[in-house]
């Protein structure tokens, strides 16, 4: 049985939240929304998703800093900034604190779908086919953290 995929959605436009929730639900995924900063970083703690759908002016804690914090334990987590901040300077600050991928509004919902199953295919999807490992006289299962080793 395959597990759920959690996409958080940290967004305080509840007009853009309600629309990539509607494309992120037609993909299959579960969905976790906070409105603003601190909620969005207290569901990731809580929650451990798969992928983060990240605005960054957002009420409390902004997108930078959530960014820059999750990134100090978590490198492999995708995170995709959606932001009304189109300027290069602010690409590039996103994309070197840690962002995957940097989307400005307005934007295209089924071009931010491809780019989240992108972003998860490089991470969760590549994990399910690798739940367990076979050499001539070892297994290792990844999920059971067990190895077994088989006698010659």
């Amino acid at each position: 049985m395959k597990r759920s995929i959690k996409v958080l959605i940290v967004e305080d436009d509840p007009n853009i939240t309600e629309l990539v929730s509607m494309y992120m639900d037609k993909l299959g995924f579960e969905l976790l929304v906070a409105d603003d900063g601190e909620a969005g970083l207290d569901l990731y703690y809580k929650e451990r998703p798969d992928c983060i759908i990240l605005d960054l002016m957002l009420p409390s804690i902004d997108g930078w800093e959530i960014c820059k914090t999750i990134r100090i334990e978590d490198k492999d987590t995708p995170i995709i900034m959606l932001t009304g901040k189109g300027q290069s300077y602010d690409i590039i600050k996103g994309l070197e604190i840690g962002a995957d991928d940097y989307i400005v509004k307005p934007f295209d919902p089924n071009e931010l779908s491809a780019r989240v199953k992108a972003a998860l295919r490089r991470t969760v999807l590549k994990e399910e086919g690798m739940e367990s490992l076979q050499f001539s006289n070892l297994l290792i299962n990844r999920r059971e953290f067990r190895v077994f080793c088989r006698k010659k």
